[in-house]
């Protein structure tokens, strides 16, 4: 299912188990994106941008792709933009190393008033909700994630982007996800760990607050 430039990113992963995810990754996202779009997942008109961000051709629909430690999460919408971020829980430990580089001041504030046990999630969840909006924005990191403040399920203005709605996702035990992208969108998504299924859920995005389009969480198979 993979093209050209696919297999060429790919390649360039110096380790086999690197290689293997990022395989699987692109397949997934593929596989789910034909799926949504009604077409074969070779036939998906898929590319990335001079970010590196995925893009499907004409605008058809908006798409995004986030992959760590065994993790694979997928969202996509006929909206205009998403973003969509997964990252382990067990990387809560180390977020206090990063927090001033994150943390907007008064989110510093607030965060240091947190009790220890929860302040390391409470980073950890605020990183991929800052991840999730910059990929929905297409600028990455040039806008510098402590330049802005990311509450849960509320609406963000970004420079450049405008308004973007931004609320966590369930992705399971032992995992933090977040979605963003226009408030009111409908979005669909998939996430997998190591050891599981690709599950499959929609969502809407009502003026920031993830409301479930679809009751429950189902299994979902290419």
């Amino acid at each position: 299912m993979l093209d050209a430039a696919d297999l060429a990113r790919v390649r360039r992963r110096r380790a086999s188990r690197d290689r293997e995810q990022l395989t699987l990754a692109y397949a997934l996202h593929r596989a789910m994106l034909g799926a949504v779009l009604g077409m074969p997942p070779e036939g998906v008109p898929l590319y990335r941008d001079a970010k590196g961000c995925p893009r499907l051709e004409g605008g058809i629909a908006a798409t995004s792709l986030s992959h760590t430690d065994g993790a694979i999460a997928i969202a996509v919408t006929r909206a205009s933009t998403v973003g969509i971020d997964i990252e382990p829980a067990e990387r809560a430990g180390v977020m206090s190393e990063i927090a001033g580089r994150l943390c907007h001041p008064r989110e510093l504030h607030a965060a240091n008033a947190t009790p220890e046990p929860r302040r390391g999630a409470a980073w950890l969840a605020l990183w991929v909700r800052k991840e999730a909006l910059l990929k929905a924005a297409g600028t990455g990191f040039e806008i510098e994630p402590d330049a802005f403040e990311a509450p849960d399920q509320t609406v963000v203005e970004l420079p450049g982007a405008g308004g973007l709605a931004v609320g966590m996702l369930d992705a399971g035990h032992g995992w933090s996800a977040a979605v963003a992208g226009m408030p009111g969108a409908a979005i669909e998504y998939g996430w997998t760990g190591p050891h599981g299924p690709l599950r499959y859920q929609k969502l809407g995005l009502a003026a920031g607050r993830p409301v479930e389009a679809a009751a429950g969480t189902s299994e979902w198979k290419a």
